[in-house]
C-alpha cells in the first residue's frame, strides 16, 4: 500500500528514491563513500501536495510530477522523511522554495564532478585536503540556474533559517548528493517512512 498523505508525509516532507536499475546502481556505487546505513537512495525531490512533488530530473529539468510514478513502480524502493523542526507553514516554505526553480533546466554538467569526486582517487584527494577538490570542481562544472536533484532539495532546505546550518546543508549545494542529505541526523526527524 502506498504512503498516505497527509499521514505517512506531507508538504515540504523530502522524498528519497532508489529505482533499481543500472542507473541507479551506478549512482549508489559513487555515492558509496556517504552511505551511514543500510539503506541506498539515488534520487531526492520536495513532496509539493498530495501525490504531486517537485524534483530536478534529466528528461524534465525541475518540474512538478506526480508521485504515482514511484509509487506504481515495482523496482522503486520510496522513503519521506520530515525535516526537523517540520510544522505547516515551514513545508510551505520548502515547497515554495522549490516550486520557484520550476521551468528550470537539468545541470548535466554538475553529474560529472559529483562522479569526478566521488572515484576512488577523488574520494582520497578530498579526505585529504578537506573537499577542496570537489568544492572547486563542483563550482567551475556548475551552471547557474540549472539543477540536479540534490542540489535543488538542499538548496530549498536552506533558504529556511531554521534550516540553513544544519549538518551538510553547511556544504555548497551543488556538493551534497541524495545519500548525503537522506543519512544526515541533524535535517530530519529520527525515522524515514519507507513504501
Amino acid at each position: 500500500m502506498p504512503p498516505q498523505f497527509p499521514i505517512d508525509y506531507n508538504i515540504g516532507h523530502i522524498g528519497f528514491t532508489y529505482v533499481r536499475g543500472f542507473t541507479s546502481a551506478g549512482v549508489a556505487y559513487f555515492e558509496r563513500w556517504h552511505r551511514l546505513g543500510p539503506v541506498q537512495v539515488t534520487h531526492t525531490l520536495v513532496v509539493s501536495g498530495d501525490n504531486e512533488c517537485i524534483e530536478a530530473h534529466l528528461d524534465e529539468g525541475v518540474a512538478r510530477v506526480s508521485l504515482d510514478k514511484y509509487f506504481d513502480d515495482p523496482g522503486c524502493r520510496i522513503f519521506f522523511r520530515r525535516p526537523r523542526g517540520w510544522t505547516p507553514d515551514l513545508g510551505a516554505r520548502i515547497a515554495a522554495a522549490a516550486a520557484a526553480q520550476l521551468g528550470s533546466r537539468y545541470n548535466t554538467s554538475l553529474i560529472l564532478a559529483e562522479a569526478a569526486g566521488d572515484t576512488w582517487l577523488g574520494h582520497w584527494c578530498n579526505r585529504l585536503l578537506r573537499a577542496w577538490p570537489n568544492r572547486l570542481l563542483s563550482r567551475v562544472l556548475d551552471r547557474p540556474g540549472r539543477w540536479i536533484c540534490s542540489q535543488l532539495v538542499a538548496h530549498a532546505l536552506r533558504q529556511q533559517p531554521e534550516l540553513q546550518n544544519l549538518g551538510v546543508l553547511r556544504l555548497p549545494p551543488d556538493t551534497i548528493d541524495p545519500q548525503q542529505l537522506f543519512d544526515d541526523p541533524q535535517i530530519f526527524e529520527p525515522a524515514a517512512i519507507r513504501n
